[in-house]
């Protein structure tokens, strides 16, 4: 990113639904929410996304939270994925991902998007997942672990016995709530 642009300034807004916007700047994509531009996701974090999830996904994959759609693009790459759930509470993030339409179905896997409450239908479904992936917190501090501790519980619930959870952390988390973040897990 050119020095001292800010994407919502600088960059050209490319899809937008209620306080939900995508825009490109130097061609990586950012969305937002609200008057005060709360970062939901951006391209850069696809790094952090692939190093995090590796080579863990797969069978019957669940992804919390739809953001930019680059972790179900990832997921689906994975040779031993079968299919992928995607549960996003917001339906604007959905009509702005649609738009832009960053998440294909594919010959080889099956993609299913639903807008619904995370918690509900991880205590409502039925079916069962090899891989979880949580990203339905922009960061993780006091304020987001409690949230993060119940979805985590909750997708236990729905974790086959061999399967994974897996929890997107940020690269700016404070070093104070990194061990409890991983402890949830465990």
């Amino acid at each position: 990113m050119e020095k001292n642009a800010v994407y919502f300034q600088d960059g050209e807004l490319k899809a937008e639904s209620g306080q939900v916007r995508a825009y490109e700047l130097n061609n990586e994509f950012y969305l937002d929410h609200g008057d005060d531009h709360k970062l939901i996701d951006k391209d850069e974090y696809v790094v952090d996304y692939i190093w995090q999830i590796r080579d863990k996904p797969f069978g019957k994959c669940l992804i919390l939270g739809m953001g930019l759609g680059r972790v179900a693009e990832y997921i689906l790459s994975v040779p031993k994925v079968t299919s992928v759930v995607v549960v996003e509470p917001n339906s604007d993030v959905l009509n702005v991902q649609r738009e832009l339409e960053t998440v294909e179905d594919s010959d080889s896997h099956d993609i299913t998007i639903i807008n619904d409450d995370i918690l509900s239908y991880l205590y409502l479904t039925e079916d069962r997942f090899d891989f979880v992936f949580l990203k339905c917190y922009s960061e993780v501090n006091e304020d987001t672990l409690p949230l993060i501790a119940d979805v985590v519980k909750a997708s236990k619930r729905v974790t086959t016995h061999d399967g994974n959870i897996v929890g997107w952390l940020n690269d700016n988390t404070e070093e104070i709530f990194i061990s409890t973040f991983f402890d949830l897990f465990n």
